[in-house]
């Protein structure tokens, strides 16, 4: 045997290896964190659990639980005290909505005992700083006893599961006429549309209810045509021809089990880390779970939605858990969160299915699949609760049509590429550096064909232009989280001298074996030979991911004073979000994938 071949060996052993002690030791803290804290307990002991675990005074949760119990549901408020403190209050009482003007108001801190009489102190037997006093009461509700609110309902996530796959077999029949698609795109593009439906349905209504009415009657066209259908789509799911390597012969069988153990090991654990408790990561009540909750319940405009919390971010992953939610019977934040994990493993599918379209190897497709499940701070990012799945799956499938578009030159590609990479820009600002350098990528594959560029651009600004509309109008425009776009030249100077110092702290965390074992610099280290060693395509098909790290490293610097703790706070997720193109473009240069260039394309490829 070659030195080569037993040092790839040593190297998918080393990985395996890893993995499996990484799966082991996450269960193990599963067991004795998690479980011990959460496990069999009511409402009100596992918010109890989750104060204590954050930091936060059991005393404000029992005053919140008494405040839903005088404050109606439509009480609009506003607040003073410690914001901190106040911010997962504030998720509980939603759709109770926290207004700057309003009548109704709540205090918190040492100086509610100086307040007039019409407010009354909700927990006096708390230590000052920790009192909670409201007004507009009600007397005759004042002995009212308090109404601790949360649920954990797994019927609404099986049920949004359900409604979608149906949604993505109605798609699967349209599609499939014009053009080879996976599963996983098709799902993402249902993922899209629901969340789409839903927001116009908030938008126009001002309740979901239209929207979780439309996508169940497509729901339920899509698996009669799977039921009743003349034709069945034997490619389904995977979308492979027969001509691809077998995984019967003996490498290809142990990479597929060795794939699919680690594959199961970090799904499984990310979907119990993830229903166990409701929010419990900041972003995700202060956020994401707010304005998910927001549109479940609110019966107010949508504008409520985008006001509750960072005005810019997008709906659609907020979209998506409202209508787990709604289908719950109203509102549910724990088995909703199991959207990530799921979500998750579409997006390994994806990987998989891209690999193995380009390299004509499933067990490759399935180990690449595996590589990015196996980095410890996938499952764990995915069980958070965080829209960071939804984009994963919109920007991988995204760059799979942008793949075959190249492969077949079949515009149709372009323009669900387009629709994929839309999706991205609506579910976080990152989607819109995405939509650019995927623009570039066209220009440059095509040699600055305007038809093409438009086949892609169209569709985007389709989706994107009434969510940019909706924001101009409710909030101005105003981006909260981007950089601001003018800048003096001693303002420019100032924070160049920052990126060092960013840059360090960004090392730091690639360095924490915990988060990355050895995958993300082994990554790294074929992405330098790719460059260096490798034609121009893989140049290209690596320029998106790295330009995306530059681009949220240089975000960071120009809009936040305090960036080096936003870079710590961060860094994970923006490198896990470029993390599928780097490996798809590093496993298929790794396997010498024949591409076919532009000038030498067959004429029949060429889109009219």
């Amino acid at each position: 045997m070659k030195k080569q071949e037993l040092f790839k060996i040593f190297i998918f052993v080393g990985w395996f290896a890893v993995s499996v002690v990484a799966i082991i030791a996450l269960f193990h803290l599963w067991f004795t964190r998690e479980r011990a804290m959460y496990w069999g307990r009511d409402v009100v002991a596992e918010q109890q659990a989750l104060f204590k675990y954050i930091g936060f005074p059991k005393t404000i949760l029992e005053g919140t639980y008494k405040i839903q119990g005088v404050w109606p549901e439509t009480t609009r408020y506003s607040m003073s005290g410690d914001l901190n403190l106040l911010s997962y209050p504030v998720y509980l009482l939603l759709p109770r909505v926290p207004a700057g003007d309003s009548v109704a108001r709540l205090v918190l801190g040492s100086n509610t005992t100086s307040l007039n009489a019409s407010y009354l102190i909700i927990n006096p037997e708390a230590r000052p700083a920790y009192r909670i006093a409201i007004n507009s009461v009600n007397n005759s509700l004042q002995n009212k006893p308090a109404i601790p609110t949360g649920s954990s309902f797994y019927g609404g996530l099986f049920l949004a599961v359900l409604s979608i796959l149906g949604v993505t077999l109605f798609l699967r029949v349209i599609i499939l006429k014009y053009l080879d698609i996976s599963f996983p795109e098709t799902f993402s593009i249902a993922i899209l549309a629901t969340g789409i439906v839903v927001v116009l349905s908030k938008y126009s209504l001002h309740s979901i209810k239209g929207g979780l009415i439309l996508t169940g009657v497509v729901s339920i066209l899509g698996w009669i045509s799977l039921v009743f259908g003349k034709e069945k789509d034997s490619r389904y799911p995977w979308n492979l021809k027969e001509n691809y390597t077998s995984l019967l012969d003996r490498t290809g069988f142990f990479i597929s089990v060795a794939s699919l153990t680690v594959v199961c090991g970090m799904l499984v654990w990310s979907f119990m880390k993830s229903i166990i408790v409701g929010p419990d990561v900041w972003d995700c009540w202060t956020i994401w779970g707010a304005k998910a909750k927001m549109m479940a319940l609110g019966d107010g405009s949508i504008s409520d939605a985008i006001l509750i919390s960072q005005r810019d971010y997008p709906l659609l992953w907020p979209a998506l858990w409202a209508f787990t939610g709604g289908l719950a019977g109203g509102w549910e934040d724990h088995w909703s969160k199991g959207w990530g994990p799921i979500l998750m493993l579409i997006c390994v599918l994806e990987i998989a299915v891209i690999v193995t379209r380009e390299t004509k190897r499933r067990d490759y497709g399935m180990l690449a699949g595996a590589v990015f499940i196996s980095v410890p701070a996938v499952p764990l990012v995915a069980s958070w609760g965080y829209a960071e799945p939804v984009l994963w799956c919109m920007i991988t499938c995204s760059f799979g049509m942008l793949l075959q578009w190249y492969n077949t030159r079949n515009s149709a590609n372009l323009v669900l590429a387009g629709i994929l990479a839309a999706g991205s820009a609506v579910t976080k600002n990152e989607g819109l550096v995405f939509v650019g350098l995927s623009l570039l990528w066209i220009s440059v594959n095509s040699r600055i064909n305007v038809k093409h560029m438009l086949f892609f651009i169209l569709p985007v600004i389709v989706i994107y232009a009434p969510w940019f509309g909706l924001l101009r109008v409710v909030s101005g425009a105003q981006y909260d989280s981007m950089p601001p776009l003018l800048l003096s030249a001693d303002e420019l100077i100032s924070k160049a001298s920052h990126l060092w110092p960013a840059l360090k702290v960004a090392v730091s965390v690639w360095s924490d074996f915990k988060q990355w074992t050895f995958v993300l610099w082994g990554l790294s280290f074929g992405m330098i030979i790719c460059i260096f060693r490798g034609g121009k395509f893989v140049r290209l098909n690596l320029m998106i991911p790295l330009l995306m790290i530059v681009a949220s490293m240089v975000t960071i610097v120009l809009r936040n004073e305090n960036f080096e703790w936003q870079v710590g706070a961060a860094w994970n997720r923006l490198t896990i979000q470029v993390l599928p193109l780097i490996i798809i473009a590093v496993f298929c240069e790794y396997a010498g994938r024949g591409i076919v260039p532009y000038d030498q394309a067959p004429e029949t490829k060429q889109s009219k």
